[in-house]
């Protein structure tokens, strides 16, 4: 989205996907300056939206299609500048936009000013539930008790409504109205679903599954969709039937939009992740609805303030990426003082928005890293001493990253020796190092490259030692994970740049090996555990004439089966020095190896 809101009005109309004002200033400081009058239209297939219109700033109206047009209806809009004493009003203002002519028409006001409601239209008839009205600020709200039936040949009608409840949602589905949630005058969140039929009144529905505060909803009349804060999308497809789970949100959110596009489309617009002054999510999530869909993939470009464009340390914390360190330079084998970088920075996965964070203590690229409770741990890696002196080399040494007070400090958990390019892991509460390599300028030939083959386990806050555990062969640059009490290695070299095309497992109940069926050959590969599955991606593999190339696809190891499988022939993302990382239930990647200066990143769901 152009701009990330909550409370905003959202729509289909002939294809299109139109959303309307909301908020976008700190939540619950509701100021005018945080408030927005755009009217914005996505095209079917579009990668940008278009700006239409503005009108006067409004948060919290409802918008719905009727015939060839849009309506608004209601909305609340703060006089307050920020800092200023709540000052918001509940509007009645209605108005129908044309996107022939891009105008706003005023159409008859609501008998008594609405916001935080919901609307849906049933035929011609837009049916308005649910809300309040605001005179001044929260504590003047007056909950709604009644719905509002406008039909444009004879106005509006007042109707019973047997509940009173505000950051609902309403969705038309079978002729019938059903509307979700919302949280009442004391402050209680409601899963209630009250069913109205035009033709018989109002029936009690199933209860919806989660809190559904701030829930959204959309149907195409024969099925509806609704999510809550939990991301799990819920379908009813009758409205005295049972909730079905569907597809989750890779974004969690509530105050936000569904608009469904069709039987197999649904959009998910905007909202916020928890109660929190944090950013809105700027992400539209296309969710293919068909049965069975197997993926979702969702890819986007940024600027990239951040010197390193290879072998960056990174940590997942929250909704953020942090990404320090690495390489300056695009070629392999730059490893000049001024090639590596000290750079850090932090992305935020909902805003889409990079701000600087403290600059990692030393230039080094390649570090291995850990998240452990509210730290991140950054160890070894490859680079030059401070001051430089000689040439570049392995390093012991470790760093812990505070995400609370956003500071680096060194942090006990060295190395015995310096390695880097090896495999670094927790389990059951110790940390675990497996290959690696110990590169020696000061040496000459095969003896500059040390590949120990010790394992190396530590406590938290001490020092590595041995294990007493040996790797069954030299290994670094490989992909490692922990799935169900054992650690795979995938792919990697050992001594003399031969690539390893034997996939070794280390149980750590029994402390024994084992082997695995292997996929091609990889070098400096990722490897994430998720859902009793392994995912591989990144990294080089042997093209024609054995020449190594960038390996674009991504592939999923099933231990049920022993086999490997191609879930991705070509990744949406540059696959040299990629990053991958487990987050929010799926796989996020990260690279930064772009000449152009700029950051990729994908987000993909099994």
């Amino acid at each position: 989205m152009p701009r990330a809101v909550t409370s905003f009005g959202a729509a289909e109309l002939a294809g299109n996907v139109y959303a309307f004002g909301g908020y976008f200033g700190v939540p619950h400081a509701y100021n005018r300056d945080g408030q927005s009058g755009e009217l914005w239209r996505l095209e079917p297939g579009g990668r940008s939206f278009e700006l239409l219109a503005n009108a006067e700033p409004t948060q919290g109206a409802a918008l719905v299609a009727l015939g060839n047009a849009l309506l608004r209806v209601g909305g609340m809009r703060a006089k307050n500048a920020l800092g200023q004493p709540d000052d918001i009003h509940s509007l009645d203002e209605v108005a129908s936009f044309s996107p022939e002519t891009r105008a706003w028409t005023p159409l008859l006001a609501l008998p008594t000013a609405r916001s935080s409601h919901a609307a849906a239209v049933i035929g011609s008839t837009v049916y308005v539930v649910g809300g309040w009205k605001l005179e001044g600020n929260a504590q003047s709200g007056t909950f709604a008790d009644s719905m509002l039936a406008l039909d444009l040949q004879n106005g509006w009608r007042t109707l019973p409504q047997p509940f009173q409840k505000r950051a609902l949602a309403a969705a038309a589905l079978d002729g019938k109205l059903v509307v979700i949630g919302g949280i009442d005058a004391s402050g209680e969140l409601s899963r209630e679903v009250h069913v109205f039929d035009p033709s018989a009144g109002w029936t009690r529905g199933p209860d919806f599954p989660a809190d559904a505060f701030g829930v959204a909803a959309s149907s195409d009349g024969n099925t509806l969709y609704a999510s809550a804060r939990d991301g799990q999308l819920y379908a009813l497809s009758e409205a005295h039937g049972t909730w079905q789970t569907s597809k989750k949100l890779v974004f969690p959110r509530f105050f936000h939009q569904l608009v469904q596009v069709g039987p197999t489309k649904l959009l998910a617009l905007g909202g916020i992740s928890g109660m929190h002054a944090g950013p809105r999510i700027r992400e539209v999530e296309d969710v293919d609805l068909t049965a069975g869909a197997p993926l979702r993939v969702l890819s986007f470009t940024t600027s990239n303030p951040l010197a390193g464009r290879n072998r960056q340390g990174v940590f997942v914390h929250g909704d953020a990426l942090y990404a320090f360190g690495g390489n300056r330079s695009l070629a392999q084998h730059d490893f000049k003082p001024e090639d590596f970088s000290d750079d850090a920075g932090r992305f935020d996965l909902a805003a889409l928005a990079w701000a600087p964070i403290a600059k990692f203590p030393i230039p080094r690229q390649t570090l291995q890293t850990l998240v452990t409770d509210e730290r991140g741990l950054a160890i070894g890696g490859f680079g030059h001493d401070a001051p430089p002196k000689g040439e570049a080399h392995a390093h012991a040494d470790a760093y812990s990253y505070d995400f609370e007070k956003g500071t680096w400090s060194p942090d006990p958990s060295v190395l015995p020796t310096p390695r880097t390019q090896f495999g670094l892991t927790s389990f059951q509460g110790a940390r675990w190092v497996f290959g690696g390599l110990d590169f020696k300028p000061e040496a000459q030939g095969e003896a500059q490259f040390d590949h120990p083959t010790s394992v190396l386990r530590a406590e938290p806050d001490k020092p590595f030692a041995a294990s007493g555990v040996e790797l069954p062969r030299p290994r670094r640059a490989f992909g490692g994970a922990v799935l169900d009490g054992k650690y795979y290695m995938v792919g990697g070299m050992a001594g003399g740049f031969q690539t390893i095309d034997r996939c070794d497992v280390f149980e750590f109940a029994t402390q024994k090996w084992s082997e695995i069926s292997c996929p091609a050959t990889r070098i400096s590969p990722q490897l994430v555990a998720l859902d009793g599955k392994l995912y591989l991606a990144g990294g080089s593999s042997a093209g024609p004439g054995g020449q190594l190339t960038p390996n674009a696809s991504l592939e999923v190891f099933d231990p049920a089966t022993n086999t490997w499988t191609t879930l991705l022939p070509t990744l949406p993302i540059e696959p040299r020095h990629l990053s991958m990382l487990p987050y929010a239930g799926g796989l996020l990647l990260y690279s930064a190896h772009d000449e152009q200066g700029r950051a990729h990143f994908a987000l993909i769901k099994p």
